[in-house]
């Protein structure tokens, strides 16, 4: 079973403004955010330009899909999944996302330690120090920034059209979406046709 070392805690709230911080940096507009193979031009190019963060391509393990290599300050991806990115893939996206959220939060904390940071398997690690957990939630915000979803659910889009909308998983929308609902920044709305988006199920999503 793989380990992991605990990393500096941080609330979702903190995780979230990390994420929004480095989206506002690597895009100008939402436009700019929504172009074909934007996340593609990120790997690419605006992480070395904006964070200094090189990238690669590499016939990973069997399994792993991508890895934040803290001594060269570099992004590698699977060869398939860096094929899925240059196709806009959504778990590619995700992939990526999520090892960019490994980079600018433990980044720091991983060179100061010199990759010796005791590593315990993650039922022993609390959410709010797991660095997956940490990861997974800067994907979720910088892939669905919460001011955009909640934009485009106040023009009218609902459950099924969101994960098209921003390339997303049906799972991921789903854990965004019920996050978004948690914190009353949504409500479901029954006049709505019926949609189900991964185990979500619902007739229609509204802002509050």
């Amino acid at each position: 079973m793989a380990k992991y070392p605990p990393v500096p805690a941080k609330s979702w709230a903190e995780v979230d403004f990390e994420a929004r911080r480095a989206w506002e940096q690597l895009f100008s507009s939402a436009e700019d955010f929504f172009k074909p193979l934007a996340m593609l031009e990120v790997f690419e190019d605006g992480l070395k330009k904006i964070f200094g963060i090189g990238y690669g391509v590499e016939n990973l393990p069997f399994g792993e899909e991508g890895k934040f290599n803290f001594a060269t300050n570099e992004i590698v991806l699977d060869e398939g999944v860096y094929y899925d990115l240059t196709r806009d893939g959504r778990r590619a996206r995700f992939t990526l996302a999520h090892e960019i959220g490994h980079g600018l939060m433990h980044g720091g904390f991983m060179r100061a330690t010199g990759g010796r940071a005791p590593a315990l398997k993650r039922s022993s690690i609390p959410a709010y120090k797991d660095p997956e957990c940490q990861a997974n939630r800067y994907a979720s915000e910088f892939l669905m920034p919460t001011q955009l979803v909640l934009e485009h659910i106040r023009r009218g889009a609902d459950v099924c059209e969101i994960p098209q909308i921003f390339r997303t998983s049906n799972k991921a929308t789903r854990i965004k979406l019920e996050d978004l609902y948690k914190k009353g920044l949504i409500k479901k709305n029954l006049t709505r046709r019926h949609c189900r988006v991964g185990g979500l199920k619902g007739s229609g999503i509204s802002a509050v």
